[in-house]
């Protein structure tokens, strides 16, 4: 090479590893990419399947961060109950291994007992499981519930007593998991944690 500014070539020796989830050849062949720098780097190729084309690999990897982050929380966590690790050998991980790393990291930092549940893994995967979150329909439900009990504009209560009340239900229909209370009243769990030490209520 020679430094910008110098006057002198000096030998160096490297190797040079690139990656790219992108078809190299198709780029090539479409222009996006340049030919002459493709053939410099495509020495020696190597092909890693997706997450999704090799499934035994998905419970091996989920353990170790399992594993990973559980040593970073401080927990004591033995492994994942069967339908957790069934929904988690379902899912096709459009992210990759990368995303299975954030689901496992998210479920060790939610999971309240020895083993991650299926409640402890993000919202992508409650479809799968059948539970839908609260939809427009409720509303349905609400303006009825309203029609009923506020027929004065006396009877109107301030929104914040409203919301207190739906949160300490929504929590004690859900035996006091916040996970899925979250999920049931269509926020996330950050904000129904911001949600109730505003409105001084108890965590369960």
């Amino acid at each position: 090479i020679e430094r910008i500014g110098g006057n002198e070539r000096v030998k160096i020796d490297v190797r040079v590893v690139c990656a790219t989830n992108r078809n190299l050849v198709d780029e090539v062949k479409s222009g996006a990419f340049r030919e002459d720098l493709y053939y410099r780097l495509a020495v020696f190729p190597v092909q890693l399947p997706a997450l999704r084309e090799r499934p035994g690999d998905i419970a091996v990897l989920a353990h170790h961060f399992l594993e990973k982050y559980a040593k970073d929380e401080g927990k004591t966590l033995q492994g994942f109950e069967p339908e957790a690790i069934s929904l988690l050998l379902e899912y096709g991980y459009p992210g990759n291994v990368r995303e299975l790393e954030n689901i496992i990291s998210h479920a060790v930092v939610v999971a309240s007992g020895s083993r991650i549940r299926a409640d402890d893994l993000p919202h992508v995967f409650v479809t799968r499981r059948g539970a839908q979150p609260v939809k427009v329909d409720s509303s349905a439900r609400l303006d009825t519930l309203l029609a009923t009990q506020i027929t004065s504009m006396d009877q109107i209560p301030p929104l914040e007593e409203v919301e207190t009340r739906v949160i300490e239900r929504a929590v004690e229909l859900c035996d006091g998991n916040l996970v899925v209370a979250a999920r049931r009243l269509g926020v996330s769990r950050a904000t129904l944690y911001r949600r109730i030490g505003k409105h001084g209520l108890r965590r369960a």
